[in-house]
């Protein structure tokens, strides 16, 4: 069976575990991981923003391409292997 301690030694026992400086590295553990947040946070949203231009340069060259496949192909010019490979792949012919 245990023994239970006096309420006064258990107090005691838990400011000995939690000592001041125990107190000061852990908010300092805190300050510290909220910074990396805050840093990954600003990675995150510069990341989103460059996908997303990545993503409106794609469909413009897309748009392009596909404005000179269709002139090429108005204008009675036949395309190269590679480009018939493309138009292929892209669901154009």
């Amino acid at each position: 069976m245990v023994k239970a301690f006096p309420m006064k030694r258990a107090s005691l026992l838990f400011y000995d575990l939690v000592s001041p400086h125990h107190i000061l590295a852990l908010a300092s553990e805190v300050k510290n991981l909220q910074k990396d947040k805050d840093m990954l946070r600003m990675n995150l949203i510069k990341a989103e923003a460059e996908v997303e231009a990545l993503f409106d340069e794609n469909n413009t060259l897309d748009e392009k391409y596909t404005r000179l496949t269709n002139l090429l192909d108005s204008e009675g010019i036949h395309s190269s292997g590679s480009m018939k490979m493309m138009m292929m792949i892209r669901g154009n012919l």
